[in-house]
């Protein structure tokens, strides 16, 4: 699938890049799960798939993009995500229409997470990052 690095340390992470197609989803959505558990984060490991699944999801299908990338990082109480590409154009944010096949995936985000933003990335292309909090006292 790609290369996938763990860090160790105060600024641990895990990285993981891999070609932007719609078969890459479920082995994504297995190593957010995996690495919010070993981070003691599993209570979160649930919707941190969902929002990672709907963000890769839209790059495989919307963006003009070989390749994407997902990066995990434990915070203070919770955990920090981005999923990046090389096409800059931002995703969009629609009213769902519930009839639809699509076209629900920011919707879902955005009501998911406790905060998200999209970010440029040199030279080219973009970063949806987003944090997921509510734990406090668990280990990280």
């Amino acid at each position: 699938m790609g290369r996938a690095v763990m860090e160790a340390g105060p600024f641990r992470g895990f990285l993981l890049s891999f070609s932007a197609a719609p078969s890459a989803v479920p082995p994504v959505r297995e190593a957010v799960r995996a690495v919010a558990e070993t981070w003691g984060l599993g209570g979160l490991a649930d919707a941190a798939q969902l929002a990672v699944t709907e963000l890769v999801a839209n790059v495989a299908r919307h963006a003009a993009s070989p390749d994407c990338s997902v990066l995990l990082r434990p915070v203070r109480d919770g955990l920090y995500a981005e999923v990046g590409d090389t096409d800059p154009r931002p995703p969009v944010v629609r009213e769902p229409d519930w009839d639809s096949e699509s076209g629900r995936g920011m919707f879902l985000l955005a009501h998911t997470v406790d905060a998200w933003g999209v970010v440029p990335r040199r030279p080219v292309g973009k970063s949806v990052w987003f944090v997921l909090r509510g734990l406090s006292g668990e280990a990280r």
